[in-house]
């Protein structure tokens, strides 16, 4: 090695190795995976799914929250009736898609009727059988517009939780507890 210096020049500088100044920091786990569940979203569930998700929804919670924020009767009786207009809006949006398969099947029935005897009779089958659903899926939806039917559990449970709402808001605002 004495050797080699001796022959080097003094210009020359000798090749250090990088000295790593500030090392990459680490990178949280939370960053690159997540951790949080997705939100499930009600558009990519089935047409009877989407009526059950309404109904199953956790509205004591949301009964709680809104006693306790706004301990006042108005909100209560709009928020019902913004959950009966949903649940509403979903069952003719399900109504319509049967009459349109229906529609569907009943040109289909009219091209194939004097073709094929037997695919006549499973389209016809198809057809009874769709409005039979179509016919309950309406009479639900008059129980609901009457404050019946599954209505009637969206209604007790909101107000479960909004009565629990306005008993801790009295607990802690009015008596400070």
């Amino acid at each position: 090695m004495k050797l080699f210096n001796f022959f080097k020049n003094s210009n020359e500088t000798e090749v250090a190795t990088p000295k790593i100044i500030n090392p990459l920091p680490e990178i949280p786990k939370s960053i690159i995976i997540d951790e949080n569940p997705p939100v499930e979203d009600k558009s990519s569930l089935s047409e009877r799914e989407r009526i059950d998700f309404l109904i199953e929804f956790d509205y004591e919670t949301e009964g709680i929250k809104d006693g306790f924020a706004l301990p006042n009767q108005n909100v209560l009786e709009y928020k019902l009736d913004r959950y009966k207009a949903e649940l509403l809006k979903e069952y003719d949006v399900l109504i319509d898609k049967k009459k349109e398969k229906i529609n569907k099947l009943k040109s289909l029935k009219n091209s194939a009727d004097n073709i094929d005897t037997l695919f006549t009779a499973e389209v016809i089958l198809d057809i009874t059988n769709l409005e039979s659903q179509n016919q309950t899926l309406i009479s639900e939806k008059n129980k609901i517009e009457e404050g019946n039917g599954a209505f009637r559990i969206i209604q007790n449970n909101y107000k479960i939780g909004y009565i629990k709402g306005i008993q801790k808001f009295k607990e802690t605002l009015i008596f400070n507890k």
